[in-house]
């Protein structure tokens, strides 16, 4: 009976250890590091040389990464069937939670300790316990659920396929409300006030707007005139601007969200896909000039188009 306990364990220990993977991190922080779809693989970048630190092999074509604290990263992808995570510290990337294939944008809820992670296979929306490795409740929310913001108790979600923000409450227990969004939206931001839309446009007539809306009413607020097809947006605490990126334009604007002017313009890398951020810096991963530019946020330069592997895509700041 005892060597029969032994052989089990052995082999449950051999399945684990088939599921976790090696990566090579770097020793210490601050660093960004990006996911790149093109060859799979992870690269590391100092933050502060402006310089690559290493490249590695990823087990996947990740789709989104967000930090959850102590060195852990989660990420997603639209062929794994789990939302994985990679431990900086030991340098591994292993599953998490089991799901289903086609999953794609992550929200981080810090207070919570809660992740939601967005299934468009089954145009859902699921809720992560994260201390517990566990899927506390998943909803049904719209066709091709492409992005998420969190405001007080309630979860904002934008449906690709109907063109629809739809609300529900932040358990993922109740449907709220909705309203019509521009055709094939992309991109989704709170400024404490006003929730804002971007998006492609119909076909035949591509968008260069982004719009405002009342995240209580849904009623149209205001809309701005950017570049072709504004997909992205990042903001944060430390300041009155925001930022939208352009990726039919190579272009990311600055926005003054007490006035909601255009304050500036800046040209980045071609084919730009996201933009993150901290109080110093932005960067931007530039899908095919294989670059990611470094932004001084307070001067609103390029710093630096740094070369970086075949197809720069998601990123998440290790500091």
């Amino acid at each position: 009976m005892k060597r029969f306990v032994i052989v089990v364990a052995f082999f449950l220990i051999v399945l684990s250890s088939c599921d976790e993977q090696r990566l090579e991190t770097p020793s210490e922080a601050p660093y960004l590091m990006a996911a790149h779809v093109k060859e799979e693989s992870l690269v590391f970048i100092d933050t502060d040389r402006y310089e690559v630190l290493l490249k590695d092999e990823s087990p996947v074509a990740i789709t989104e990464m967000v930090s959850i604290g102590d060195g852990q990263v989660l990420v997603t992808s639209k062929e794994g069937e789990s939302l994985m995570v990679i431990h900086l510290h030991e340098g591994t990337i292993s599953p998490f939670v089991h799901l289903n294939e086609g999953l794609t944008s992550l929200l981080y809820d810090e207070e919570k300790g809660q992740a939601y992670v967005a299934d468009t296979v089954n145009h859902a929306v699921h809720l992560i316990d994260v201390s517990q490795q566990e899927r506390l409740a998943s909803m049904e929310i719209g066709a091709h659920p492409v992005d998420f913001v969190l405001s007080k108790d309630e979860l904002f979600v934008l449906s690709g396929d109907e063109h629809e923000v739809i609300v529900v409450d932040r358990h993922l227990q109740e449907g709220l409300r909705a309203f019509s969004v521009v055709e094939r939206p992309a991109g989704l931001f709170h400024d404490g006030e006003q929730l804002w839309v971007g998006g492609h446009g119909p076909f035949g007539e591509l968008n260069r707007h982004i719009y405002s809306y009342d995240p209580n009413s849904g009623e149209l607020m205001d809309e701005i005139e950017v570049g072709l097809m504004p997909i992205a947006f990042y903001g944060d605490d430390t300041s009155p601007y925001f930022y939208v990126l352009c990726h039919g334009e190579h272009s990311i604007y600055q926005i003054d969200s007490r006035s909601n002017d255009v304050v500036n313009k800046l040209e980045v890398g071609q084919n730009p896909n996201q933009i993150i951020g901290n109080e110093t810096y932005l960067y931007v991963s530039n899908l095919d000039s294989d670059t990611i530019s470094i932004i001084d946020r307070e001067t609103f330069e390029v710093i630096t188009e740094l070369a970086v592997s075949a197809g720069p895509y998601a990123m998440v700041l290790e500091e």
